[in-house]
């Protein structure tokens, strides 16, 4: 195993020796290895949940697609049927203004 030597100076000594206290380490060596372990889940721990914010942030790219999508042919049918109530309002006046003419 390797070996590592560091100096904990300040707040860092602090929470060692804190850490020792709390968790019954005996020693600081120990403390730290544990302060390691801890860093490296909490990274792996990150990174699955950086993937997963980017996986959502791509279905909610797809989802304003489709929604897009469905919004741009909501209008496309409701200027079609916009159109089609003009012309038969259109088809609907000339009809009257001939059965008038007819009629006279």
């Amino acid at each position: 195993m390797s070996r590592i030597t560091f100096t904990a100076e300040g707040s860092y000594e602090n929470y060692l020796s804190e850490l020792e206290q709390r968790d019954d380490i005996d020693s600081t060596a120990v403390a730290v290895r544990h302060c390691i372990e801890v860093t490296e889940e909490s990274q792996q721990r990150d990174a699955e949940l950086q993937q997963r914010v980017e996986e959502l942030h791509q279905e909610n790219e797809r989802l304003q697609r489709k929604l897009t999508a469905a919004n741009d042919r909501h209008e496309v049918m409701r200027s079609g049927v916009t159109s089609n109530a003009i012309s038969n309002r259109s088809f609907r006046r000339r009809s009257a203004i001939e059965n008038r003419e007819c009629s006279q």
